[in-house]
C-alpha cells in the first residue's frame, strides 16, 4: 500500500487547510472581537451592487479601520468578513484560486485592488472623474455644491493636488453671481468656501417660466407691487426697475436700432440724437450678462455638439483635462455655445478646434490688418540662415475681457466650458495676437525677425550672426 503522507497533493492540501484553520481561529479570537467592535461603530456588509456602492463601502470601511490596530493582513481578514451574498461567493472563488502561501500574505491593499477591479473598474472611475470635471453649482446651494465637490474630488486628486488648484476648481464651479464675490488673488479653498457661504445668493437658482428666462439675479415681486431695483435695466425700453419680460411698452422688433427703434441699422450708426429713455451705461457690478456691445446686439447662439469617433472622444477628454489643469478654461453655464471638432495636423496629432463661425458672423471685427505674406518675403533678400518658432500656446497669453468670457463657451459631450484666455478660432484672435507680438519684437522687426500670427521667423546672413539673433529672440520671449 502506497504511503500518501509524502504526496505533493496531500502536502498542498494540508497547507491550505492549515491556513484556513489559522484564519478561522484568528477571526474567532482577537479579530472576531474587532469585527464586533466595527459593527457597533456602524460598519456595514457588502453583497454586490452598483459600482459607486462598492467604492463607498471601501471608503467607509477604511474610515472604521482607523479605530483599530491591526496588521495589513489582519485588515484584509476583517474586511472579507463583511462580504455577503454574491460578493461572498466571488471572494470564495478568488480565495480558492489563490495559492495558500499568497493567500496568507495577502494584505488589505492587495485585496482592495482585486475588489475594485471587479466592482469598480477603471471605466467607472473615469465616469466619476468626468462628473467632477463637469461639476457646477447650478440649482444646488453652496453647501450642497461643496459636499458634492469634496465627494467627487477624490476621483481626480491630480486636479486638486495644490491649494491653488483646489481653490480655482471650486470657484470655477460656483454660479457667476457668487464667483465674482469670492474671486481674489491668493485666496485659499477654505476662504472661498467661507465667502460663498456668507453670500445672500447661497441658494439654488430658480429658472423663470416662459420665453424670457435668463441667467441672472432672481428678483421677487409681490402681486400689486412695483419692482424697485434700480440696478436692473430693460432691454426693450431702456427704463430702470424692470426687465424686458415685464415691460409694458410695445416690444422692440429683433434687429432694430436701440436708439430710434427703426430697422436697417444699429445704434452705433444711428443718426437720431440720444433720447432720454435710452439705457445708461451698465454698472460694472450688474449680474445680468450683456451681449449687444461687442457682438452687434445678437441673440445668444448655442449649437449642439458634433458627433465624434471613440478615438476623438478619448482625445477630447484628455485635452479638456489638460486645459482645465492649466487654468485656460473653466466649466460654464453660458447661453452661448459653439461645437468642437478635431483637425488632423501633418504629424498625425489632433488639434482641438472650436467652430466659432456663427459667433464670428456677429462679432465686430478688429481694425488691425494682417500683412501680406508677399511683402514679408521681400524682407528676406540676402538671408541664408533661418529658424522658425511656433508659439503653439501663444494666444493663451491674452486674457479675455471678463464680460466677454461667456461668449467663448463651447459645448462638448463632457459638458460646457468657457475660455479665460484668447482661443484659436475667434475672428479677432490672429490680429490681436499679431499686434502684441509686433510690439514685443519691435526692436528686431525688419532686421532679423518676421512675425506672422503665431509664427516667428528669425533670419540672418551669417551663422555667427544668426546665433546672436536667436539668443536675443529667446531671451526676449523669456522676459515677456
Amino acid at each position: 500500500m502506497a504511503d500518501r503522507r509524502n504526496s505533493p497533493v496531500d502536502a498542498e492540501g494540508f497547507v491550505e487547510a492549515f491556513a484556513r484553520r489559522m484564519e478561522a481561529n484568528q477571526v474567532g479570537g482577537k479579530l472576531g472581537r474587532l469585527v464586533t467592535h466595527l459593527k457597533n461603530l456602524g460598519a456595514t456588509k457588502f453583497s454586490g451592487g452598483k459600482p459607486h456602492e462598492a467604492e463607498e463601502w471601501i471608503y467607509n470601511l477604511e474610515i472604521h479601520f482607523e479605530m483599530v490596530e491591526c496588521t495589513p493582513v489582519e485588515l484584509r481578514m476583517i474586511g472579507t468578513h463583511f462580504l455577503e451574498g454574491d460578493a461572498r461567493f466571488w471572494w470564495d472563488t478568488v480565495r480558492r484560486a489563490t495559492p495558500p502561501m499568497a493567500l496568507g500574505l495577502m494584505d488589505w491593499n492587495t485585496f482592495k485592488g482585486i475588489f475594485l477591479d471587479k466592482y469598480f473598474p477603471q471605466v467607472e472611475k473615469d465616469k466619476k472623474e468626468t462628473e467632477f470635471i463637469q461639476l457646477v453649482q447650478e440649482r444646488m446651494t453652496v453647501t450642497e455644491y461643496e459636499t458634492k465637490f469634496i465627494k467627487l474630488s477624490r476621483f481626480a486628486p491630480h486636479m486638486i493636488d495644490t491649494p491653488d488648484k483646489k481653490a480655482r476648481r471650486f470657484i470655477g464651479g460656483v454660479n457667476s453671481i457668487i464667483r465674482r464675490l469670492v474671486t481674489g488673488r491668493g485666496i485659499t479653498y477654505e476662504e472661498a468656501v467661507d465667502r460663498a457661504l456668507t453670500q445672500k445668493d447661497n441658494r439654488p437658482w430658480k429658472q423663470h417660466k416662459g420665453r424670457a428666462a435668463f441667467r441672472g439675479v432672481a428678483t421677487t415681486v409681490d402681486k400689486g407691487k412695483e419692482l424697485a431695483n434700480p440696478s436692473i435695466r430693460c432691454f426693450n425700453c431702456g427704463g430702470s426697475g424692470h426687465t424686458a419680460a415685464t415691460c409694458l411698452k410695445p416690444r422692440r422688433l429683433p434687429g432694430s436700432c436701440f436708439k430710434c427703434g427703426k430697422m436697417g441699422h444699429f445704434a452705433n450708426k444711428c443718426s437720431e440724437p440720444n433720447q432720454a429713455q435710452n439705457p445708461p451705461p451698465r454698472p460694472a457690478q450688474l449680474n445680468v450678462i450683456a451681449f449687444e456691445n461687442t457682438v452687434m446686439e445678437a441673440r445668444p447662439i448655442s449649437i449642439t455638439p458634433y458627433r465624434m469617433a471613440p478615438k476623438e472622444l478619448k482625445e477630447l477628454h484628455t485635452q479638456i483635462k489638460g486645459l482645465l489643469d492649466l487654468g485656460f478654461i473653466r466649466p460654464s453655464a453660458s447661453s452661448w455655445g459653439a461645437p468642437v471638432l478635431f483637425v488632423r495636423k501633418k504629424d498625425g496629432s489632433l488639434r482641438l478646434c472650436i467652430d466659432y463661425r456663427q459667433l464670428n458672423k456677429v462679432t465686430i471685427k478688429n481694425k488691425y490688418p494682417l500683412p501680406r505674406i508677399d511683402d514679408l518675403f521681400d524682407q528676406l533678400r540676402g538671408a541664408q540662415i533661418f529658424s522658425k518658432i511656433d508659439l503653439r500656446y501663444g494666444y493663451h497669453q491674452l486674457l479675455v475681457k471678463k464680460e466677454d468670457i461667456p461668449k467663448t463657451a463651447f459645448n462638448t459631450r463632457y459638458g460646457q466650458y468657457e475660455w479665460l484666455v484668447m482661443s484659436f478660432g475667434l475672428t479677432n484672435a490672429p490680429a490681436i495676437f499679431m499686434d502684441l507680438m509686433n510690439r514685443v519684437f519691435s526692436p528686431f522687426l525688419d532686421q532679423s525677425i518676421i512675425v506672422f500670427v503665431d509664427d516667428i521667423l528669425i533670419y540672418s546672413t551669417r551663422e555667427a550672426e544668426h546665433a546672436q539673433h536667436l539668443e536675443a529672440t529667446l531671451q526676449l520671449l523669456r522676459e515677456k
